[in-house]
Formats: C-alpha cells, sequence, structure tokens
C-alpha cells in the first residue's frame, strides 16, 4: 500500500505515467512551439486517459477513489440500487 492506495490502484496508475511518458518523449521530439504542444496535446490526452480509466478499470479500483455507492450508480445504472437513489432524490 501506498500513499493509502492498494497495489492495484498504483499499478494502473503507475502504467498511465509510464504511457504518458512514452507518448510525451515521443511528441516533445517533433514539436518546437510549447504553448502548441500543451494545447493541443497534453490536455486532451489527459482527459483520455480519464475516461480511459473511468470506462475499464475494475470496480474495485473505482470504489477505492469515487465511493462504492458511486460506482454501482455510474457502472449500473439499471440496478435496484440505482433505481433506490434516485427515487430518494440523493444523486
Amino acid at each position: 500500500m501506498y500513499f493509502g492506495f492498494s497495489d492495484k490502484l498504483c499499478s494502473w496508475i503507475f502504467a498511465l505515467v509510464f504511457i504518458d511518458f512514452c507518448v510525451y518523449a515521443y511528441i516533445i521530439s517533433s514539436f518546437d512551439n510549447w504553448v502548441q504542444l500543451c494545447l493541443n496535446i497534453t490536455l486532451p490526452l489527459q482527459i483520455w486517459q480519464a475516461i480511459l480509466f473511468a470506462s475499464f478499470a475494475p470496480d474495485d479500483i473505482l470504489a477505492e477513489i469515487i465511493g462504492e455507492q458511486n460506482v454501482e450508480t455510474y457502472r449500473h445504472p439499471t440496478s435496484p440500487r440505482h433505481q433506490q437513489i434516485r427515487s430518494s432524490g440523493d444523486h
């Protein structure tokens, strides 16, 4: 456990950082303008990674970050628990 996170979550974060490093190393070699690099590449890459992480990370990893109840609501919107949350107005 590192910084209060499980080993599984840390390995996912390490994989994303490694992918960032590889992509940035390739991109930096072809860009001369740092502002253009930051605006056109860095921000979209971070958004893309957040979408991938939220879409494909296992439920137990997402539960560690956003809470178990939120994972059920996010991943399984037709579950009985989600219907109960929606009907009570706590969403």
